[in-house]
């Protein structure tokens, strides 16, 4: 019709705005806050990003990391995933997961990283695989995270992160 836009998805799904969003979610829901390191970030290509995640009490105990891949590019796996880089070890070392999306990179430097709905609930779903290894109390490195775990029983967790992105409230 004369005068109307076609608007697409996409321009309702900005990555970093759907990051703000989960982020605040997590925050109401477990407690924790997560926070971008962005400075001297050494990940294994320029487009990964580093962030930190933190208990919300006063001490802001530092509880785990990790690395988030939102691009699909030429000799990287395609689909998503998380796998855990680090394991929590006797209270030494903080659990640090990989978090590989696999959206179309924007077009120009500058450009918004735009997202589809089906990236979204890769995101939510993936990062719910995240809090399964960050979450965890165990602090015996290869009892900790989602590694024992039943292959079943992981997915709960990722579902239930998919349902928030339809719960209207």
């Amino acid at each position: 019709a004369p005068g109307s836009s076609i608007v697409d998805e996409k321009d309702y799904f900005e990555l970093n705005s759907v990051l703000d969003g989960l982020f605040g979610l997590c925050n109401d829901l477990f407690g924790i806050i997560v926070e971008e390191e962005t400075s001297q970030v050494k990940g294994w290509h320029r487009d990964v990003r580093l962030f930190h995640v933190y208990d919300e009490s006063s001490t802001r105990k530092h509880i785990g990391s990790f690395y988030l891949d939102p691009f699909r590019r030429l000799n990287k796996n395609l689909g998503c995933f998380a796998v855990p880089i680090q394991y929590a070890r006797d209270g030494v070392s903080i659990p640090t997961v990989a978090l590989s999306l696999d959206i179309y990179s924007p077009t120009w430097d500058d450009s918004p990283q735009q997202m589809d709905v089906t990236n979204v609930v890769n995101l939510f779903h993936e990062f719910g695989h995240v809090l399964e290894h960050i979450l965890c109390d165990v602090k015996l490195g290869a009892f900790s995270g989602a590694h024992l775990v039943e292959e079943d029983a992981t997915e709960a967790i990722a579902q239930f992160m998919e349902y928030w992105l339809f719960e209207r409230g």
